[in-house]
């Protein structure tokens, strides 16, 4: 008889989430790609640099971490957020812990989440 054989592709909703939520982060979706084995169509000098870039980041829980491995950091990992909702968490940060200078609402975020521009958010009134 006739065996039924089908192989079906199925979408991972986790990475669809994932690519939905930094859909205007290209660093991150670059990031994202790479860790889901995405790289086919790249060329050997493009992995290279993704693998370059994309070191001391994972995906757990549907959630894109860094680790932080500098003497200065006081947690092991933080979550990586899209840059407009980091901005929105500095100005909240920045009002309940009273107002103070931009440093020390960076300190309170590095210690949970990461974007590209968190260190170079000074410049911006918030």
């Amino acid at each position: 008889g006739l065996v039924n054989d089908i192989f079906g592709v199925k979408e991972d909703e986790e990475l669809t989430g994932m690519r939905e939520r930094f859909k205007e982060d290209p660093w991150a979706l670059e990031i994202i790609e790479y860790l889901a084995g995405a790289t086919t169509s790249l060329t050997v000098r493009e992995r290279r640099r993704l693998h370059h870039r994309a070191t001391g980041f994972w995906i757990e829980k549907g959630r894109l971490w860094r680790g932080n491995t500098k003497t200065k950091d006081r947690t092991s990992k933080a979550e990586c957020i899209p840059c407009v909702e980091g901005l929105s968490r500095a100005r909240k940060t920045h009002e309940e812990n009273g107002h103070f200078a931009w440093d020390h609402a960076r300190l309170h975020l590095q210690d949970e989440f990461f974007w590209p521009t968190l260190y170079t958010m000074r410049e911006q009134p918030l």
